[in-house]
C-alpha cells in the first residue's frame, strides 16, 4: 500500500505526520484523565467525590483543552509556513481545484437517454 503522504513535498508530509502525533498524544492524555477520574471517584467516599471530583475534573479538562488548542495553533502556523515555502519553491503548483463531474439525478439521466434515443 502506498503512503498517502508520499506525493507531498517533505515539509508538508512532515507537518501532517506531526499532526497525527499531536492527535495521538491528546487521545492518550484524555484517556489518562478519564482513568484517573474514574479511579478517584471509586476510591473516594461518595460525599467527598461528589463535592470536589467533578470540579477538579472540569478544571483538568479545561487545562487540557487549552494545551491542545495551543498545540494545534502552533501546528497550523507550521503547516502554513511549510505550504507557503513549498509554493515559493515550486514544489506545489498553485492551481484551481479540478472540476467535479455533475452528479446525475434520475430526471437528468432519463432526459439524456431520451435525447440520445431520438
Amino acid at each position: 500500500m502506498q503512503d498517502p503522504l508520499s506525493p507531498l513535498p517533505a515539509p508538508l508530509a512532515e507537518s501532517l505526520s506531526s499532526l497525527s502525533v499531536l492527535q495521538r498524544q491528546s487521545l492518550i492524555r484524555y484517556g489518562q484523565l478519564a482513568q484517573e477520574s474514574f479511579q478517584a471517584l471509586t476510591e473516594a467516599d461518595a460525599s467527598e467525590a461528589l463535592a470536589s471530583g467533578p470540579w477538579q475534573l472540569a478544571q483538568r479538562l479545561q487545562h487540557q483543552w487549552v494545551e491542545d488548542a495551543q498545540a494545534l495553533g502552533e501546528w497550523g502556523s507550521q503547516w502554513q509556513r511549510a505550504w507557503l515555502d513549498s509554493l515559493a519553491d515550486g514544489a506545489v503548483a498553485s492551481r484551481p481545484p479540478a472540476p467535479r463531474p455533475v452528479d446525475e439525478g434520475p430526471a437528468r439521466a432519463i432526459s439524456r437517454a431520451a435525447r440520445a434515443g431520438r
